[in-house]
């Protein structure tokens, strides 16, 4: 079976201008635009080299991930050839580089999607996690120029749940809501490069995860006046309704049809080839993606293989061909393989957290 290539996570720098302790690529600091260009990223001609042969395996569209993507003064040339050969482009950042230039090359591009980082919904709790005073304002006045000169973008608030910021759930959920964005997006850490060094005490439980993600969904429905704000809490599928999977709320990484090319040129499964050396498949300076794409074995057995070799409660679970046993990348870092249980569903099903009525009866 011939698989299409329709989406690549595109890691266009591995600097950032924050600290942020979770941070899974590993990013290294870096406080300004450069002036030059970052020698140990990859030149924007071979990232376009390698978007133009994976358009004749059907791209379709590009995330632009970091770090922080605009650190890069050459992201202008990018996403003008990205508008130029059709392919829909959404962007993570974290938002405090924003200024008015910005966000015209932004709209003159057709970026279709922004997703900014908010970690609480005021400076001590934000930065306390980002590690850069004054980040708050910062992002905030990017947020605040991006409304006016681009309206029509469609705009989502990631928010990363650790315990420091649990308390403030409900506000940071009217926060977003007050200052008109329309998404919020709720994400748990995955516990990946920077964030192997947190401590029990940073993190929260599976049970008060899923206590917390009760609390959010009342909130949501507590008032007409929430109807054109939404919430996707980014939890396996099986622990919501199925609404949510309606109304695409539920996150899943289409991993049989996606790659990530990291900031060196490297191509991996996603961003963990950053920290996972055996993850990564070759490089767009000396390798093809048409063969990376056609060749590779550890991708063949992703397509052979998943859902149907998935381990622990993800080989009985009824959603498995859905969510393909959700973030593989995190499997791997926990196991070391690909195979292996979701470790959120696994810890929930140990504890008698996960719901009977999603696993096959036998």
């Amino acid at each position: 079976m011939r698989f299409s290539l329709d989406k690549i996570y595109l890691y266009f720098t591995n600097y950032c201008n924050l600290r942020c302790v979770h941070c899974w690529i590993c990013t290294k600091y870096k406080n300004k635009i450069s002036h030059k260009d970052n020698i140990k990223d990859i030149k924007v001609y071979y990232i376009i080299n390698a978007l133009l042969q994976a358009k004749e395996l059907g791209l379709k569209s590009v995330k632009i991930t970091g770090g922080e993507p605009f650190l890069r003064r050459d992201i202008v040339e990018l996403l003008e050839w990205l508008k130029n050969n059709k392919i829909k482009t959404s962007i993570e950042t974290n938002g405090s580089l924003i200024t008015k230039e910005i966000v015209k090359v932004l709209k003159n591009n057709k970026v279709s999607h922004i997703s900014i980082s908010l970690d609480g919904p005021d400076a001590e709790t934000h930065e306390k996690i980002r590690k850069v005073k004054g980040s708050f304002s910062d992002t905030l006045e990017g947020i605040n120029l991006i409304k006016p000169l681009y309206p029509d973008v469609s705009m989502e608030i990631i928010f990363t749940l650790y315990r420091s910021n649990s308390d403030k759930i409900l506000d940071m959920c009217k926060f977003v809501e007050d200052i008109g964005i329309k998404k919020l997006k709720i994400n748990t850490i995955l516990q990946i490069g920077r964030a192997k060094s947190l401590s029990k005490n940073d993190l929260l439980s599976i049970k008060e995860i899923l206590n917390i993600y009760k609390e959010v969904l009342q909130w949501e429905s507590s008032s007409l006046k929430h109807k054109d704000f939404s919430i996707a809490f980014e939890i396996p599928p099986a622990f919501k309704p199925l609404k949510d999977m309606l109304y695409n709320k539920v996150g899943i990484c289409n991993i049989k049809n996606t790659l990530g090319i990291l900031s060196d040129g490297t191509v991996s499964i996603c961003g963990i080839g950053q920290t996972v050396p055996e993850l990564k498949l070759g490089n767009i300076v000396d390798h093809k993606i048409k063969e990376i794409w056609g060749d590779n074995k550890l991708l063949a057995n992703i397509r052979n293989d998943i859902p149907k070799k998935l381990e622990g409660i993800c080989s009985i679970c009824i959603l498995k061909t859905f969510c393909l046993g959700r973030c593989r990348a995190e499997a791997y870092n926990v196991s070391g393989t690909l195979f292996a249980a979701n470790s959120f569903c696994q810890q929930a099903y140990e504890q008698g957290l996960f719901p009977e009525t999603k696993i096959f009866k036998r």
